[in-house]
């Protein structure tokens, strides 16, 4: 027999939006965005058969764990071995500020993050215990059912890393599990925790109604793209950069404001990892423009802003 564990991970919180580490902190909450990714994936495992809803306590995590609760009927049990890896005391500060302070210790565990650990926090290998631990204890008593897991983006790609047979040392996963993203796990039964087996790659085909804007991986911060250059004739758009040095980015983000810093005019991703961009039709004024690389443990970063003046 063989139990699954459908994971959820919670949806974007105003952390993952402002680009904070947002670690083991409790001030993490789901963003208006967040909460609708969390109905998605309520509405998705509303008649998915589980018998039990598990949630790390983290407040982020529970926020979605009562969309689910709702859904389905299931009341959710908390277990702190389910939080977040704790970021120490890189905790709420913004991925920017930390990227500046201590660029070669973000550097490593964007690249190699089993190399390093987060400053007075944890390591993969110390997180991955501890979900291990979860699973060895809570599952077996769910031999050939289904349980919802409630939980956070990098302490779950170190359990799908384990379901994969993939040693730490190459994480980051090309494919990690975007907010709201489900993740199905089978576990049998086995010497000490169990035999864990990835049934899929990462789920977010219920997030659809929510369209482009509603898949999102968080920050990862580090370094951004260099050398941006942004140039415009007429309403035509030519954007050209560089990818960050040591980096293989999937895709990039383009924001755009009407003041420095600003994202209310673009707040997108370009779906290539092409290092250029080209639009068509762009309305007349001052577009204050940064470029964001998208990587597999999530965004960084941005480059340099770019003022840039479009006219008719």
């Amino acid at each position: 027999m063989t139990a699954e564990l459908i994971f959820v991970r919670h949806g974007e919180s105003t952390f993952n939006r402002d680009r904070r580490w947002q670690g083991q902190s409790q001030d993490a909450l789901l963003s208006d965005l967040g909460w609708r990714q969390a109905e998605c994936a309520a509405d998705a495992l509303k008649d998915s058969g589980a018998v039990a809803l598990f949630s790390s306590d983290l407040t982020r995590a529970m926020q979605t764990a009562v969309s689910i609760a709702a859904a389905t009927g299931l009341a959710i049990m908390p277990d702190t071995r389910l939080r977040e890896i704790d970021s120490g005391r890189w905790t709420n500060r913004l991925s920017d500020e930390v990227t500046l302070e201590e660029p070669d210790r973000v550097n490593a565990w964007n690249n190699a993050p089993a190399t390093t650990n987060l400053p007075d926090g944890e390591g993969l290998a110390q997180a991955q215990r501890r979900i291990l631990a979860f699973v060895g204890e809570r599952i077996p008593a769910y031999d050939g059912q289904s349980v919802i897991i409630a939980i956070h983006g990098a302490i779950l790609q170190t359990l799908m890393a384990a379901a994969s047979d993939i040693p730490l040392e190459q994480l980051w996963l090309k494919t990690p599990a975007a907010n709201g993203a489900i993740v199905r796990v089978g576990w049998s039964a086995a010497q000490g925790t169990g035999k864990l087996r990835l049934l899929g790659p990462p789920s977010v085909a219920h997030l659809a109604p929510l369209g482009s804007a509603g898949v999102t991986l968080g920050s990862a911060g580090g370094p951004g793209p260099v050398e941006f250059t942004a140039s415009a004739s007429g309403g035509n758009v030519a954007l050209h950069w560089k990818a960050p040095a040591g980096s293989s980015p999937t895709a990039y983000m383009i924001e755009a404001g009407s003041a420095p810093g600003g994202r209310e005019l673009a707040n997108f991703s370009t779906g290539s990892s092409a290092t250029e961009f080209f639009a068509s039709g762009v309305g007349a004024g001052v577009y204050y423009v940064r470029i964001r690389a998208v990587t597999p443990s999530g965004v960084s970063g941005p480059s340099n802003e770019v003022a840039l003046t479009v006219g008719r």
